[in-house]
C-alpha cells in the first residue's frame, strides 16, 4: 500500500504509541500522588495523636516557682529524658534540686514537678545567661506493633526555652473578702487612736526609747 493511505497508517501508529506512553505516564503520576497522599495522611494522624511533652516554669506562690514536665498530647510518652544548656540549677536548693534523668512514662495529661526556687526574685541580680535555659526533651511514642507482637516506637525530640525573666519582677494584688477589709480598717483605726492618745498624754515611758508603754497599749487593741 503506497501513497497517502500508507502515510495515514504511519501517522496513526505513531499517535497510538504516543498515546500509550501518555497513559502510562499519567498512571505513574496518579500512583505517586496516591502514595504521597497516604504518607501525608499518616503523618497528619501521627501529629494529631502523638504525645507533646513540655517543660516549663510555673508559679505556685507569689515568690515560689516550680519546674514541671507535662504531656499535653493524646497518647503516652515513654522514656523521657531532659538535657539542658546550661544545666538546670537552683539558688534555693543547690544540692537537692535534681531534674529527672529519665521518666519511664507520662500518660496524657500527666506531669512531673518539683519546687525550683522558693524566692525566684533572688535570681534578679544574676546574668541573663544564668536565668535562661535551652532544654531538649527526647522521648518515644508508640506507633504500632511489630510482626512479633511487640510495641513499635518512634523517637521524638523537642526543644524548649525556659526563662526566669518574667518571674523576677511581678506585682500581686491581695484580694480579700469585704468582711476582712472592714476588720483591717477597724483595727488600723483603733491603732491610730491609740497613737493619738500617746501623743496627747506623752507619759515618761513613751520617751524612754523602748516604747514599752505603747506596745502594751497596742496589744490591748488587737
Amino acid at each position: 500500500m503506497n501513497g497517502w493511505p500508507q502515510r495515514l497508517l504511519d501517522v496513526t501508529s505513531t499517535y497510538e504509541g504516543l498515546a500509550s506512553w501518555i497513559v502510562a505516564v499519567i498512571a505513574v503520576l496518579t500512583g505517586i500522588t496516591a502514595i504521597l497522599s497516604l504518607v501525608q495522611a499518616k503523618a497528619l494522624r501521627f501529629e494529631e495523636a502523638r504525645p507533646y511533652v513540655v517543660a516549663g516554669l510555673r508559679r505556685v506562690t507569689p515568690t515560689a516557682v516550680e519546674l514541671y514536665i507535662k504531656n499535653y498530647g493524646r497518647t503516652a510518652a515513654y522514656q523521657i529524658t531532659v538535657d539542658s544548656a546550661p544545666p538546670l540549677w537552683s539558688l534555693t536548693f543547690p544540692k537537692r534540686f535534681r531534674p529527672p534523668q529519665e521518666l519511664p512514662m507520662l500518660a496524657p495529661g500527666d506531669e512531673w514537678s518539683t519546687i525550683w526556687e522558693t524566692k525566684a526574685g533572688n535570681r534578679k541580680g544574676l546574668p541573663d545567661r544564668a536565668n535562661r535555659f535551652e532544654v531538649k526533651l527526647q522521648y518515644r511514642a508508640r506507633v504500632g506493633s511489630k510482626f512479633n507482637g511487640g510495641p513499635r516506637y518512634r523517637p521524638i525530640s523537642d526543644s524548649i526555652v525556659i526563662d526566669f525573666q518574667p518571674y523576677l519582677s511581678t506585682t500581686f494584688v491581695d484580694v480579700r473578702p469585704y468582711g476582712d477589709i472592714v476588720k483591717s480598717i477597724e483595727k488600723a483605726t483603733t491603732q491610730l487612736r491609740a497613737i493619738a492618745i500617746v501623743g496627747k498624754e506623752s507619759p515618761p515611758e513613751a520617751n524612754s526609747g523602748r516604747f514599752e508603754w505603747l506596745k502594751k497599749l497596742l496589744s490591748r487593741t488587737k
